[in-house]
């Protein structure tokens, strides 16, 4: 096998792929591909970057209630151009290679004033990023360093702000916030599953994603639940797009996809299904990563008696009930199984089962009433439910530990959007939701047996939201709240309110304040389970025990974009009151208050960072980097002294540079990372808490890279393969040390003692792809 240095540094290769680059890009004005025959325009637009492998940008403005009637639907690309010109006086600019720009057709030659600045091809060309959102979209063209395949959570690690201390893909930490704080939906399905291989890959497969926004900064006020941010990703409606199958496989696991239509194309259906290779066999990126997520446990999987195994399905009915109203009907399926018995050499036989499953459903209709005004209307549904138990077999004794928790979601939402101008729109909505939360964790021997923590309890909450949004000359005013109430709250005020002003056509600022609550969060039960990432149970807040989370949010945002250079600057205040402290291992139980929980605290936490990103496009290459600044503390009454101390996902700096290189087919990046440790407390020689969180790991940095190359391209079918190595130089340093509560002795309930473990960062992991398109 050729390696990839000398394909692209033999000058020989070199003068062939610059020759080849001239012939597709002189034959992609001619090459036809089918399109539907009618549409909406943005619909269009992206089965047509699909279909031709270009990008285009526009404002979002630009295509509102635009749509287009083909009378020839197998197009070239020229053909394409010139319909958006005579149909919708939109003309079409080219920008560079496969990048084209979109203005209406009487401003090509004024100068006008952007309603905002939007940074598309933000890092890679699927990205655009504006001062209050960032949009991923049409994604699986691409690929970024470390990411073979595209891992919709994984490309978000990208952004600055957003930390993952575990190298999990869902385990992030947004601006000093925990995962329990960030709200992931999937066609509005709340998805609570930690992910595949315990958060090492996303739960939502990104081949039923055709679009991830998030969220940080700005929440809309239809978003509410979460403290920190939203992970909003979405399947297309309508049929905009050909019927396709899709398949593909890694060193991980296969996947494939289909898009179909009925009915002239009133009627789609598109469904995906992902299975883990391990039962089958075993690949050096799979043993990669179960050596990192099954530290300090003594699981061995490479032994035919034990067995772990992943999944996920999903399922999209489409159907355009009339032009103007759509349905969709939408269904998900995540598992993992994990079946484990060994027998050491000290005649301890051990046997351990996890079961994690996440079904959801959601329904949402579309009405179009007039050209300025949008009916709205989702009923979704979500049950996680977790199993785990361990049974050891000692010389003298059986130790026994079960631990379940179960979520289940309920909710409707209505919301009625109103433009009653180009300056000036309206949102007004109503959403009800229904929480079910239980959980036990027990611990049994010989001689001591102890449910260590019990409780199950239910919320209704009813929230009112709307918002107005308005602009003039270079202002753009949001102002928007929700109203919200429930049994433990009887009335929560959110205000949400944010100013953007344009100082030019490149450069423009934001200035937000934002309240958000949660009424559910994740405790660390920090008990006696082995698996590091799965330590975790969801509780309710009754607002006694367990209080509401508050959070104030003050962002000020500034953003400037000059041909290809770019600068986006972040600086943010958020303080979070409510936060229950999890250092020392939290142990309740509803029906005696008294036990455990002087450990579970309500408290305080604060956080103060700054990120900063960089651009620039020089010919071929792309150029990114990030710097992101981060100063996270906790404060809880009678620990520590009252004093604040520094918090679990404080890391203080975040440095990453990226580099791309595309030519024709081949898309290769590379990318850096370091960051400084994170910070871990110290036991004396009795296991017993000394300092907490005062000292700081070791730096972490990696070299990732990723290869991404498109054999065969037509209108029928694709074929596409890639390689990506995670820690390039294998660097391998603890990126966390654990603290567990030791539950041995009856004594251990009043006397707490503790272990600690060292966790390792994920070494040198290749990984192969292959899929194919048709």
């Amino acid at each position: 096998m050729r390696s990839t240095k000398g394909m692209f540094f033999s000058k020989h290769k070199l003068l062939f792929f610059l020759f080849f680059h001239v012939i597709v890009v002189t034959g992609q004005e001619s090459k036809k591909i089918k399109l539907p025959k009618e549409g909406k325009t943005v619909d269009l637009l992206r089965y047509a970057e699909s279909g031709f492998g270009v990008y285009y940008s526009y404002a979002d403005s630009l295509l509102y209630d635009k749509y287009l009637v083909l009378k020839d639907v197998k197009l070239s690309l020229a053909d394409f151009h010139q319909l958006l010109l005579n149909e919708n006086d939109l003309q079409v600019v080219p920008v560079r290679d496969n990048l084209y720009a979109l203005i209406n057709k009487i401003e090509k030659n004024k100068s006008i004033a952007l309603s905002e600045v939007v940074v598309n091809g933000y890092l890679i060309n699927s990205i655009k990023k504006d001062l209050k959102k960032t949009s991923f979209r049409s994604f699986n063209q691409e690929v970024l360093p470390g990411i073979s395949d595209f891992d919709v959570l994984r490309a978000f690690h990208y952004l600055p702000g957003v930390k993952s201390p575990n190298q999990t893909s869902s385990g992030l930490y947004v601006k000093g916030g925990g995962p329990d704080q960030n709200l992931l939906l999937w066609n509005k399905i709340r998805i609570y599953h930690p992910g595949h291989l315990f958060g090492m890959i996303s739960p939502v497969n990104s081949q039923i994603v055709d679009e991830a926004l998030f969220y940080s900064s700005v929440l809309p006020t239809e978003f509410g639940s979460r403290t920190s941010s939203v992970f909003d990703l979405r399947t297309s409606r309508g049929g905009a797009a050909n019927e396709s199958f899709d398949f593909g496989v890694d060193m991980l696991h296969a996947d494939l996809s289909q898009r179909v239509f009925l009915f002239n194309k009133k009627v789609g259906l598109r469904y995906t299904f992902r299975k883990s290779l391990a039962p089958l066999f075993s690949t050096p990126t799979y043993q990669s990563y179960t050596e990192k997520v099954f530290q300090n446990s003594g699981f061995s999987l490479n032994d035919e008696q034990n067995n772990f195994d992943f999944w996920d399905g999903s399922i999209v009915f489409d159907y355009s009930i009339s032009d103007k109203t759509n349905m969709s009907i939408s269904s998900t399926y995540i598992g993992n199984n994990l079946d484990f018995s060994s027998n050491s050499p000290s005649n301890d036989d051990q046997s351990q089962t996890m079961d994690i499953e996440n079904l959801g459903a959601s329904l949402q209709i579309h009405s179009d009433l007039s050209e300025r005004s949008l009916l709205s209307s989702t009923l979704q549904f979500s049950r996680y439910d977790f199993f785990y138990q361990r049974r050891l077999e000692k010389e003298t004794r059986t130790d026994h530990f079960l631990k379940q928790n179960d979520v289940l979601d309920l909710s409707a939402d209505i919301s009625f959007r109103y433009k009653l101008s180009d300056a000036m729109s309206y949102l007004f909505g109503y959403q009800f939701t229904q929480y079910s939360i239980s959980h036990q964790i027990r611990n049994d021997n010989e001689n001591f047996g102890f449910t260590l923590s019990e409780r199950s309890g239910e919320l209704f909450s009813n929230c009112l939201y709307l918002s107005s949004d308005i602009k003039r000359d270079r202002f753009d005013f949001q102002l928007g709240s929700r109203l919200t109430s429930n049994y433990t709250t009887p009335f929560l005020f959110e205000p949400r309110l944010n100013l953007t002003y344009r100082f030019s056509k490149e450069f423009q600022a934001l200035v937000s304040f934002e309240r958000r609550s949660q009424l559910l969060q994740q405790i660390n039960e920090n008990a006696a389970g082995d698996i590091s990432l799965e330590n975790y149970i969801w509780v309710l807040s009754d607002q006694h025990s367990i209080p509401v989370l508050f959070s104030n949010h003050f962002h000020v945002g500034l953003l400037y974009k000059k041909n290809s250079f770019v600068i986006d600057l972040d600086v943010y205040h958020k303080k979070i009151a409510g936060i229950t402290n999890f250092s020392n291992g939290v142990v309740f139980n509803s029906a005696d208050l008294s036990i455990g929980l002087a450990a579970l605290t309500g408290g305080y936490s604060i956080s103060n960072g700054l990120d900063l990103s960089l651009q620039k496009e020089i010919s071929r290459f792309k150029f990114w980097s990030s710097y992101s600044f981060l100063n996270s503390k906790n404060k809880f009454e009678g620990i520590n002294n009252g004093n604040y101390f520094n918090s679990n996902g404080n890391i203080s700096h975040t440095i990453n540079f990226t580099t791309r290189y595309q030519l024709s087919s081949f898309f290769i990046t590379l990318g850096w990372f370091w960051n400084s440790g994170r910070p871990y407390s110290v036991l004396d020689e009795n296991n017993g808490l000394l300092t907490l969180n005062n000292k700081t790991l070791s730096d972490f940095h990696s070299l990732d890279f990723s290869f991404l190359y498109t054999f065969l391209y037509n209108a029928n079918y694709k074929l596409k393969a890639g390689i990506s190595i995670n820690n390039l130089y294998d660097h391998r340093v603890i990126i966390n040390k654990e603290i567990s509560r030791l539950y041995e002795t009856a004594n251990d309930i009043g006397n707490p003692r503790y272990a600690i473990s060292d966790y390792y960062s994920l070494g040198f992991t290749p990984n192969l792809f292959i899929k194919f398109s048709f």
